[in-house]
């Protein structure tokens, strides 16, 4: 029995929607045509007809023994996550489900597949259920054509920022703020409740907390200031779907008032136009042979594709006017009063995509923290809303300004497998000129930056931890090291002078976010509420009355690329390694060029994060509630110092906080009142040692989507989560 993805995926309810279609072996011919010929587009890509663009894709051919070589090779990839064992058994209060990545790649590989693209979509889906912004895969079909809902960029809405909110479209926005009774809520999609739907869609994204899940179903202005070089990242995932068949050409929204609308599928042609397509096949043939793939354009996901963004001569799109900025609007300040300015970080990227980023970026903050005391400024709200990560140095540099005599502790481990310690032995004695990556043993120190490891086997035996072995708890780098380009210079570390007084008291600080908050972003905001004691805040989220993480994204330390897996394992010293060694290491590294189809591209967390006094669970099971939760407004949706504003009476001015909000596991009064109990990661039963001070709690560490050196710095360092 054949087996399709989509009509599986019944928590979508798509099985109605895959109605029986006559597909034609030239639908993708068709598809190329129709193509050359559109007069619309969307970031480049020309829309075309849609039931010809999921004929096309639907029809693509299947190889089931190409698949099962596949399917061996990409789990030689996964075997580097971090987080496998926990993952089929995570602690209790992690709020998403368990899952085998291992075992359901197995699986995929066991199944047939009505087409190339419903294969391809199962191995993505299956990666994303594991709900870590560092673990992705990108699959060849899946470039080809993408599918976005028009025109259906819905918002969720509370009338006052403490009532559950009720899902709008977007466009009701205006009327909703002036009060317009003709303004009616969402009640179902497609004949079923809205919320449950809503949340089954979120459920396929991967931040780690459902509230963050929730929150990126919908439009935000911060997003579209994360992602400045897209128009689609403004309107939410319901809208582009990761750009996915979202099961229909039409999808009903039902209102309470009984009135209801179709929101037509859009298909986006995404391969170029430089190319000449005959049939299915070599429309497959054209995204998926290894040999035939060079020249397809590999910009394929304009809504969310993290890219240079362009420079401004304004700030944010939708944001007041800034008092100081970066030229790509990537640290951007604000005065809401007279008392509180605010610094919005929309991402921890470097401008220009690396040389000096971080030292413009770091003049930038200095400039914001220095105008704001000039003025008499007391307090200072940090917008972190829809940061998805970025440079690492970033956050232990900017954390040094406002917490100057602090340490930024950062430990990290990786899961040891016959391939992760192949690739370590066979670098032990290879001169890194400076590579930091972790393959790296001698570059290595301990989070106390001041201790090294003597041996290999040393800096590899960190015993058994959650059912796996592990290396020995390191730091994330060497902040040392590391300084010594002034590009990625650490206050305090490098040759700069710092200043030691702290700018702000602690008090007088306050994080927020929107749960979105990922990677790098993780990695600052954990050390300004764990070890800086700095409160935060957090908006949106699923409409319940309880708390809400601060940090819903990826915690993890390291995100790695495939191709630099492979990288590392091409530099591998055969005469570093027995013979039963490089047996072992040929059986298991992996090789791209072993892949039958084309790879656009993939990663895994390679290293888990852990708070100081707790390195026994990672950071990414771990639980940090909010100090106060608010949900958005029509008029906060709208203008962004309307929600500072109502940040701020929260925590400075005595307003209310959603019923139920405060105090949860983790926040600054949790902390407080479990003193010296093993909560200061935020998960109560998982956290760290806590200290009254609020100086040796806690401090989380890094995700760095790439590497480092001189050369390899401009890889670790450039985090994009």
């Amino acid at each position: 029995m054949r087996f399709s993805l989509v009509l599986a995926s019944s928590q979508l309810a798509w099985g109605a929607a895959l109605q029986a279609r006559q597909t034609s072996r030239n639908a993708c011919a068709t598809a190329a045509r129709l193509a050359q010929t559109s007069k619309y587009d969307i970031d480049g890509s020309p829309i075309i007809d849609t039931s010809t663009a999921y004929d096309c894709m639907s029809s693509l051919p299947f190889d089931s023994s190409k698949a099962d070589e596949f399917i061996t090779e990409i789990k030689k990839y996964v075997q580097f996550q971090s987080t496998l064992d926990v993952l089929k058994k995570p602690p209790s209060n992690y709020p998403s489900s368990a899952v085998d990545i291992i075992a359901g790649l197995d699986k995929i590989a066991a199944n047939d597949y009505d087409s190339h693209y419903d294969f391809d979509m199962a191995v993505a889906n299956l990666l994303s259920t594991a709900h870590d912004g560092h673990l992705s895969i990108q699959t060849c079909s899946t470039t080809g054509i993408q599918f976005y809902r028009r025109g259906g960029g819905l918002i969720s809405v509370s009338k006052d920022g403490l009532e559950t909110p009720e899902i709008y479209l977007a466009w009701d926005k205006s009327a909703l703020k002036s009060g317009s009774s003709d303004v009616s809520p969402i009640t179902s999609i497609n004949g079923q409740d809205v919320i449950e739907y809503l949340e089954e869609i979120a459920a396929t994204i991967t931040s780690q907390d459902a509230d963050a899940r929730w929150n990126q179903l919908f439009t935000s202005g911060a997003a579209l200031a994360s992602y400045p070089g897209s128009s689609l990242a403004y309107q939410g995932r319901f809208v582009y779907n990761s750009g996915f068949w979202p099961g229909a050409d039409k999808t009903q929204l039902e209102f309470k008032n009984g009135s209801s609308i179709d929101l037509d599928t859009v298909a986006l042609y995404t391969t170029g136009l430089q190319h000449t397509v005959t049939s299915n096949y070599g429309f497959l043939s054209l995204l998926c042979n290894p040999s035939s793939t060079q020249n397809v354009r590999r910009d394929t996901s304009p809504s969310v594709t993290k890219r240079s963004a362009p420079t401004s001569t304004a700030g944010p799109v939708g944001y007041p006017v800034p008092i100081i900025r970066d030229p790509e609007n990537k640290l951007v300040g604000f005065n809401l009063d007279e008392e509180t300015d605010v610094m919005f970080i929309p991402t921890f990227e470097s401008p220009g995509n690396g040389t000096n980023g971080t030292l413009s970026l770091s003049e930038i903050a200095s400039s914001i923290i220095n105008n704001a005391l000039e003025n008499g400024r007391t307090k200072l709200i940090i917008d972190l809303s829809g940061n998805g990560g970025g440079s690492i140095s970033r956050a232990f540099d900017l954390f040094k300004y406002f917490f100057p005599n602090e340490f930024p502790y950062s430990g990290t481990r990786f899961r040891r497998s016959d391939a992760m310690d192949s690739i370590v032995l066979g670098l032990k004695d290879t001169d890194s000129e400076g590579n930091i990556l972790p393959f790296y043993w001698r570059n290595q120190v301990k989070p106390n930056q001041e201790e090294d490891f003597k041996t290999v086997e040393e800096f590899l035996d960190g015993g058994d931890q959650l059912d796996t072995k592990v290396s020995s708890l390191f730091a994330n780098f060497n902040y040392t090291l590391l300084s010594t380009d002034p590009t990625y210079e650490i206050h305090g570390f490098g040759a700069s002078a710092v200043n030691k007084t702290q700018p702000f008291k602690a008090e007088d600080v306050l994080i927020m976010t929107d749960g979105v908050c990922a990677s790098t972003c993780t990695t600052f905001v954990n050390l300004m509420t764990n070890v800086g004691g700095v409160r935060a805040i957090t908006f949106g989220g699923r409409p319940r009355l309880e708390p809400m993480q601060v940090m819903g994204g990826v915690r993890g330390a390291q995100s790695l690329a495939f191709d630099q897996i492979d990288t590392e394992a091409e530099a591998i010293d055969t005469q570093a390694l027995t013979p039963d060694q490089l047996k072992l290491a040929k059986a298991t590294v992996p090789n791209v060029n072993a892949l039958p189809w084309y790879l656009p591209g993939g990663n895994v967390n390679l290293r888990n994060a852990y708070q100081e006094g707790d390195d026994d669970l990672p950071l990414q099971f771990a639980y940090q509630a909010s100090d106060c939760r608010l949900f958005y407004t029509a008029t906060s949706l709208d203008d962004p110092s309307e929600t500072w504003s109502q940040a701020k009476a929260a925590i400075w001015g005595g307003k209310d906080c959603v019923s139920n909000s405060k105090g949860g596991k983790g926040s600054l009064e949790d902390r407080s009142k479990n003193e010296g109990a093993n909560n200061g990661n935020g998960g109560g039963q998982n956290g760290g040692e806590n200290k009254e001070d609020k100086k040796g709690g806690a401090a989380q560490i890094s995700p760095g989507f790439f590497a480092l050196s001189l050369m390899a710095f401009t890889s670790i360092i450039l985090a994009v989560c």
